[in-house]
């Protein structure tokens, strides 16, 4: 789909030339930048000015813009940046003010004058004849406008006896009062009204550099945010979604209090849950109603289609918040929400299996559930079977078989789906809509006899996998593969994996193993050992070795002392044996 948009690479002189205008839609986040932000810009604009650097590139700016008011832009991302380049301004502007009130000579006097004059013109604004005020060339969002006006007019400098509140108005006379230290502080090196005119004027008009993106609609918007976002540049969709709820609330009469009090709500979410995870959060509570699978870059406009009056959207914004905790409860096992749930604590070793395979598919169809308990359609006990049948899905799917995990997204989120409409409404059709995605007995052992996972990035799921293995090898009719005692072992240091063909062999290896990266993340070559077993063994040869094996407590170490040698082939015939554990351990019965 090709995406209407113009992109230009500009200055900041650029930015605010021509009379501009840039406006922080009413229901974007708050200005946020703190000192440590400040310190960065502060120290770029050193490098430029002291010649070290030539150009400095600040990132993207997403402008929204409108054929009926050519030079008026809403900033979807740049504020915090633009913000804060206007506060340095400002700051420069009183300092070219204290010289002239400093000075007795006249044309000193008028020089500063017209400096300041100058840059308040340039970047700050016009005075509007009535009121005093300055039209500003940047205006913030609601909560801030009125301040950061007052701000860049003097009359909150004029008036002020207290700190200012809420924290964003802190945070943005934090970042004037910055500005001025630093342009005061001798050591910086503006001595004269010259060297900071010079930094204003090249320094910081022509030397920063920023792409400039322009878009017709927010839909469009949101696209950019997504590409751009896929390429590591930290952006902010959550705002995008957040302006257009506030201003549909904002349209259809909602009272300012609601609004305010709504929009707390909104602020708490995505505090709880981080910017990061609120956007993946939001996709599965989607995905947990919608008939059709939802991707992020088309989340907007779902959002946008579905959610058109104020009913929808009040309701829509209470229930996000119901589900963030369920969100955050799902990631967070020792989390107090599932202290009244019946079998709490299997819940609990269940959803740290989860976290362990680091999945999330299974979102969506853990919200309809979870729903639909709240709703007496299903048991409160089937939410702990469900969670049973979903680990063992995803082992067998996703960490051993590597299957597409699209496809499992794609199932998960229509039976979500189909317990939201009701057209499932047992457990038994539950569980069976999920058999697809469970992986055969016969393809499940021979993923397992093939598979290696690296144990530098796969430590712990490497470790659960020996555990449950070395746990049915001794106790094949009790075996659970979400027992607490595994699930405690996990984390326990004194237990380690020993790599039987080392991972620095020494030459002795090289004869048996000459193809040694294949080898030596497979299954079948790792084991339990103690730690201090393990620091012994090292990379001596596996004659070596054998003695330490025998002295271990894990029968799946010992069994190997029993070999006379190690080899491909050993290697081979153990995983085989070890997949056929497997494959009792992790099943489930419908």
């Amino acid at each position: 789909m090709r995406i209407p948009f113009e992109t230009t690479t500009v200055r900041t002189a650029d930015i605010f030339a021509n009379g501009k205008e840039y406006e922080v839609p009413p229901f974007q986040r708050q200005y946020a930048w703190t000192e440590e932000e400040w310190e960065i810009l502060w120290e770029d604009l050193m490098y430029l000015q002291t010649g070290q650097d030539d150009l400095h590139y600040m990132g993207p700016l997403l402008f929204q813009s409108n054929q009926d008011t050519p030079d008026h832009f809403v900033i979807i991302d740049g504020q915090q940046r633009l913000a804060t380049i206007v506060l340095l301004v400002l700051a420069a502007i009183h300092r070219f003010e204290q010289w002239a009130r400093e000075s007795d000579e006249e044309a000193i006097v008028q020089a500063n004058r017209e400096r300041a004059e100058i840059f308040r013109r340039r970047f700050i604004g016009e005075k509007e004849p009535m009121a005093l005020l300055y039209r500003p060339r940047l205006t913030l969002n609601r909560t801030d406008k009125r301040f950061f006006r007052e701000l860049i007019s003097d009359r909150y400098r004029e008036r002020r006896v207290r700190s200012p509140s809420p924290e964003s108005h802190r945070q943005l006379y934090g970042a004037y009062r910055f500005f001025v230290r630093k342009l005061q502080d001798e050591k910086e090196g503006f001595h004269t009204p010259e060297d900071l005119a010079r930094f204003i004027d090249q320094t910081v008009s022509q030397k920063l550099l920023f792409t400039r993106i322009l878009v017709a609609d927010d839909a469009n918007a949101y696209l950019i945010f997504e590409t751009l976002n896929a390429r590591g540049v930290e952006l902010a969709p959550s705002d995008l979604i957040k302006n257009y709820l506030f201003a549909l609330l904002d349209r259809e009469g909602v009272p300012q209090q609601d609004i305010v009090d709504l929009m707390s709500v909104w602020d708490e979410v995505i505090e709880s849950l981080g910017v990061r995870a609120f956007i993946p959060f939001l996709r599965a509570y989607v995905n947990a109603t919608s008939p059709t699978i939802i991707r992020t870059e088309r989340l907007f406009h779902y959002i946008k289609s579905e959610i058109t009056n104020r009913e929808r959207a009040q309701t829509f914004i209470e229930d996000v918040r119901d589900k963030a905790d369920v969100f955050l409860a799902l990631h967070s096992p020792e989390s107090d929400f599932w202290n009244i749930w019946p079998d709490h604590q299997d819940i609990r070793h269940l959803l740290s299996l989860l976290k362990l395979f680091s999945v999330r598919q299974h979102i969506p169809l853990l919200f309809a559930v979870y729903d639909a308990t709240q709703r007496n359609l299903l048991r409160d006990r089937f939410f702990r079977q469900l969670l049973r049948d979903v680990v063992v899905i995803t082992f067998r799917y996703s960490i051993i078989g590597k299957r597409n995990p699209n496809q499992l997204e794609r199932l998960y989120a229509s039976t979500a789906y189909a317990i939201h409409a009701r057209t499932i409404d047992s457990e038994g059709d539950v569980r069976r809509a999920l058999r697809a995605a469970y992986l055969p007995d016969n393809e499940f052992e021979q993923s397992f006899t093939n598979i290696a996972i690296p144990t530098r990035r796969y430590k712990r799921l490497v470790k659960y996998i020996l555990l449950m293995l070395e746990e049915w090898v001794q106790h094949p009719d009790h075996t659970r593969f979400y027992s607490p005692e595994v699930i405690h072992a996990i984390n326990d240091s004194t237990i380690t994996i020993e790599h039987i063909l080392p991972r620095q062999p020494l030459p002795d290896w090289q004869e048996a193993f000459p193809d040694h990266a294949t080898w030596l993340y497979r299954l079948g070559n790792l084991t339990l050992l103690e730690d201090t077993l393990n620091r012994e063994a090292a990379n001596k040869s596996f004659s070596e070795k054998r003695a330490l094996y025998r002295r271990s407590r894990f029968s799946l170490t010992r069994a190997l002392a029993d070999l006379e040698e190690w080899t491909p082939e050993a290697l081979r015939q153990r995983q085989s044996a070890l997949a056929q554990y497997a494959t009792h351990i992790w099943r489930i019965d419908v």
